[in-house]
């Protein structure tokens, strides 16, 4: 797994860095990512995933907060939502709920990697906290603390 593109975006600031790129994932999709990082003091990582129909970019001011708080925030866009479904030119559209689980599970293992360490924290919001619930039976590693904000309960 690999970043691809990496840029500074519009954000970074004495307190932060901001890259965006695309992963390669290995689930045959590159999805679009953004990072916040800090400068200073480092407290650990979040990974974040974004609710159906939205997109990373809706986050920014959550990477900002938690970046000039000694926390890297990382949160890509899903499969068949922006960026990512810009580039694979599918937009809305995803074949199956489980690509969902298993971009997430390698999008973890990205940022791990990334960043050097073992374990992680966990944000899910309305659709992307009922991936997050499915995806942590199967992740690599156990995580810190999970997060989920409105998500929906049971199968899709």
């Amino acid at each position: 797994m690999a970043g691809l593109g990496r840029s500074p975006g519009p954000t970074a600031s004495r307190r932060h860095r901001y890259l965006e790129g695309y992963a390669e994932l290995g689930t045959g999709i590159d999805v679009f990512y953004r990072a916040w990082r800090p400068l200073g003091e480092f407290r650990g990582v979040v990974v974040a995933v974004h609710g159906f129909a939205e997109h990373g970019a809706r986050y920014s001011h959550v990477g900002e907060y938690l970046a000039s708080r000694g926390y890297s925030f990382w949160i890509y866009d899903l499969r068949g939502h922006g960026m990512t479904a810009r580039r694979s030119g599918e937009e809305g559209y995803v074949e199956d709920f489980e690509e969902f689980l298993e971009d997430t599970d390698s999008f973890v293992s990205f940022v791990m990697d990334e960043e050097g360490v073992d374990e992680v924290y966990l944000f899910g919001h309305s659709m992307g906290g009922h991936i997050l619930m499915q995806a942590l039976e199967r992740l690599p590693a156990p995580q810190g603390l999970a997060i989920f904000g409105a998500p929906p309960l049971g199968k899709p």
